[in-house]
């Protein structure tokens, strides 16, 4: 059900605590980045774009709430675009926003270049056109709110000696981990905010403007040098929308969770892999797809 302006604001409001509180004593928190354990599982879900079908599928295809409920060591991470172009957009949100707050040690909100930072302007973004259809003269207040959680939201994750999870790409620059963790303490007078929201990958060497007009376009041998100064050998971001869900592009695995027609996927996909022991080096065992 689509919550009233009051429901919404109250859970924006409860989110930006909960991060700013309670996962920072439950989770392995650097500024905004996240160290994921040595055990459990780890669901991984990229854009959804106000796609609640998709969503949903998820949570029940995983059983994630059931088995977070039972104390089982599992996790899920959002990869960012949580709004615009999708007809379910305010459901998503506050979905998400109420997942956070009934298992704060569970999940794990990053950034998109949808929720970036507020001097970093894109179209379309229909989220504010979408908040006064439903909530009228108090639809500023809800955006106000959603613009605070968007400076709480993470900016990587990383599972120690293995994978980093963002939503665009490697910032072309990073030297180490810390690059991303405070990433937006340094926006803009750094551009490895922008460059962890905006990236893509692409198959030839080098560094190129992005057709975007944000981010750079970044090849094989960037993506493998600043994983190596970061210690982690993979990569999974979001981003870009996949024919098939996913694709791989020079050795780093881009994921897409939204299903909505305008994408023109043919499916959506998610991540649903162990935290330990050794992994598969393509991951293709543990794709998803609906």
């Amino acid at each position: 059900m689509k919550p009233d302006c009051y429901e919404l604001l109250d859970a924006l409001n409860s989110a930006v605590n909960t991060i700013r509180l309670q996962q920072t004593q439950r989770l392995n928190v650097k500024g905004r980045l996240v160290t994921l354990p040595a055990d459990g599982e780890l669901i991984v879900v990229g854009d959804l774009h106000g796609d609640m079908d998709s969503l949903e599928h998820v949570l029940d295809e995983t059983r994630f709430e059931e088995r977070a409920m039972e104390g089982d060591a599992l996790y899920i991470l959002f990869l960012g675009d949580y709004v615009d172009r999708g007809p379910g957009q305010v459901e998503v949100l506050y979905r998400l926003m109420r997942l956070l707050g009934s298992y704060p040690h569970r999940v794990v909100l990053l950034r998109g270049n949808h929720e970036g930072p507020r001097d970093v302007t894109f179209q379309p973004h229909d989220f504010p056109v979408v908040l006064r259809k439903e909530y009228g003269s108090d639809a500023l207040e809800v955006y106000r709110e959603f613009r605070a959680l968007c400076d709480e939201l993470y900016t990587a994750t990383v599972i120690p000696g293995s994978t980093l999870f963002v939503h665009g790409g490697v910032p072309t620059a990073a030297s180490c981990l810390d690059d991303l963790a405070y990433a937006h303490a340094e926006h803009p007078a750094k551009s490895n905010l922008v460059e962890a929201l905006w990236n893509d990958p692409m198959e030839d060497e080098g560094v190129y403007p992005s057709p975007r007009g944000l981010g750079l376009l970044f090849g094989p041998d960037v993506a493998e040098r600043v994983l190596g100064k970061m210690g982690v050998s993979k990569m999974v971001r979001s981003h870009q929308s996949c024919p098939e869900g996913y694709m791989w592009t020079g050795g780093t695995l881009t994921l897409f969770s939204c299903k909505l027609p305008n994408y023109g996927n043919r499916y959506a996909v998610y991540l649903h892999m162990p935290l330990g022991g050794d992994l598969v080096s393509n991951y293709e065992e543990y794709v998803h797809r609906f």
